[in-house]
């Protein structure tokens, strides 16, 4: 897996959580004390995640950390994230 698909995976699995949740990008944005274009930047891929941010969402979504990240087993096989 690629380091961009990596982040756009992620990005997708916020924006499905989130949409899953009913939430709406400015009640995030609200709750995590950031502001609504932080958040269609981080669910469009066009930001990357830090670690930190990542649980706070975690907990706001009301889900685990790792059903925002990419499951390894469906990487291409080489582990590396370039």
């Amino acid at each position: 897996m690629i380091k961009g698909d990596l982040y756009k995976e992620v990005s997708a699995k916020i924006l499905r959580k989130r949409r899953e949740k009913g939430i709406s990008q400015l009640d995030l944005a609200n709750k995590c004390n950031v502001s609504q274009a932080w958040i269609q930047k981080i669910e469009s891929g066009n930001r990357k995640i830090p670690l930190d941010f990542i649980y706070k969402l975690s907990f706001y979504l009301d889900c685990a950390v790792s059903d925002l990240i990419p499951d390894r087993k469906k990487d291409s096989g080489d582990g590396q994230f370039r």
